[in-house]
């Protein structure tokens, strides 16, 4: 990725790269600091980064991987507990804090092995110092530790490879083309899958980037008309608070292109909204995970209507998909089973847990514990988490389906089904 990010600089003018609270950082001054910091990190260890989207975090996460070394994003959500577990697990040799959040280390206790440093974006100092060896590793080399949602306990980390980064970004272009001219507005966090694949793909295309420290509705929506935004990732509820947003009616957003939606499931009647506000945009499903690089299935059909619509799409470039039955044998065309994946994409397992990574594959397929099926045009759909399925006088009943009636009401405004025993 560090190779792509110095390709873009042999433009003939300046790219942007970030723009962050409207603050430009272009491709050359990303460069000057992979070239010029050193962080004094052995080649092939880890760096934890702790910082919200921006060009700082940027710098330093290329910057890791000029060295060799491997990143651990830390989920700024995290309580200090449970930043001192990550830190106990990843076992860095540095952790890098985002200045705003080095307060929160007060909190924290890092292992006597790991170096605390606090960090801005340091391109003036990178220019006073000489420029250190490109040591990018590549291939299978460690690249990141992403965490998993971590929904019934500390959250497993995902192993990710340059590999696995680079066949997810070149088959996300290959499925839905990014232009050169592009500007994706990002704020999905980069210590989450979706963001950090996200900016890898803008980084092979050559793109822009706007980027926010959070999700703000209002603060969207003003870049959405003003920045030059093309496209926009986000989660369902996300486009639910901005078409809800007081005014919305109000903001110009006719430039934007592509509205790419994923994470979760989208009710119908929330999708119907959506198509109806941005009418010009492309909208893509892309449903993906920690362990398959964000990557799985790709729907760029939603505007076509159908039942399809609400379908994942299908299956990227070199992802190879199956429904498995409660047999483990591959179930009939449009019955409902569990989703294994396999691909260039996929982890090869989580760090520091080898009985998570053995029970989590079988004959090198990724067990992904969702249900879903496929039908026989090869469109993948997504029901449910297998663990969310209610059996309710001995059938079997999707928590997701349950929700997606809930919300047809115009008095539910949000919903979630969970099952009860009784």
């Amino acid at each position: 990725m560090t190779a792509a990010t110095t390709t873009a600089t042999t433009a003939d003018t300046p790219k942007v790269l970030l723009d962050v609270n409207g603050i430009e950082v272009i491709y050359n001054h990303v460069i000057l600091v992979l070239k010029g910091v050193s962080l004094q990190v052995p080649e092939g260890r880890i760096v934890a980064l702790l910082g919200a989207n921006g060009a700082g975090y940027v710098s330093w996460m290329l910057a890791c991987w000029w060295l060799g070394a491997a990143i651990q994003p830390l989920n700024t959500r995290w309580s200090g507990a449970e930043l001192t577990q990550g830190l106990s697990d990843g076992a860095p040799r540095l952790l890098l804090v985002d200045e705003a959040l080095a307060p929160r280390m007060a909190d924290v206790a890092a292992p006597a092995a790991t170096d605390v440093l606090a960090v801005a974006v340091l391109e003036a100092q990178a220019a006073q110092v000489c420029p250190i060896d490109d040591l990018r590793a590549g291939g299978g080399a460690l690249a990141a530790i992403l965490y998993t949602g971590g929904t019934t306990g500390f959250p497993k980390g995902a192993m990710l490879t340059h590999a696995n980064l680079w066949s997810a970004a070149v088959a996300r272009l290959a499925t839905v083309p990014t232009a050169e001219d592009s500007c994706v507005l990002l704020v999905a966090p980069l210590f989450h899958v979706a963001g950090l694949g996200r900016l890898m793909g803008q980084f092979l295309a050559g793109a822009s980037v706007v980027m926010q420290r959070g999700f703000n509705p209002k603060a969207v929506l003003q870049s959405l008309q003003d920045d030059g935004v093309t496209e926009v990732l986000l989660v369902p509820s996300m486009i639910q608070m901005l078409l809800d947003e007081p005014g919305f009616s109000d903001y110009r957003l006719d430039g934007v292109q592509r509205v790419i939606w994923g994470a979760s499931p989208i009710a119908p009647a929330l999708l119907a909204r959506a198509l109806a506000a941005f009418p010009q945009a492309e909208f893509v499903h892309a449903y993906g995970m920690t362990e398959t690089s964000a990557l799985v299935a790709i729907n760029a059909d939603v505007r076509l209507g159908g039942t399809r619509a609400m379908s994942a799409g299908r299956p990227a470039v070199g992802v190879e998909v199956r429904i498995l039955g409660p047999d483990g044998q591959d179930a009939a065309t449009g019955e409902v089973g569990e989703l294994a994946v396999r691909g260039p994409m996929v982890i090869s397992g989580y760090w520091n847990l080898p009985e998570e990574t053995a029970r989590a594959f079988a004959d090198g397929w990724l067990l992904t514990g969702d249900a879903a099926r496929l039908d026989a045009a090869g469109y993948l759909t997504v029901v449910d988490r297998l663990k969310d399925m209610i059996v309710s006088g001995g059938e079997n009943v999707y928590a997701a389906e349950v929700e997606a009636v809930l919300a047809q009401h115009a008095l539910v405004a949000l919903c979630a089904g969970i099952g009860v025993a009784h």
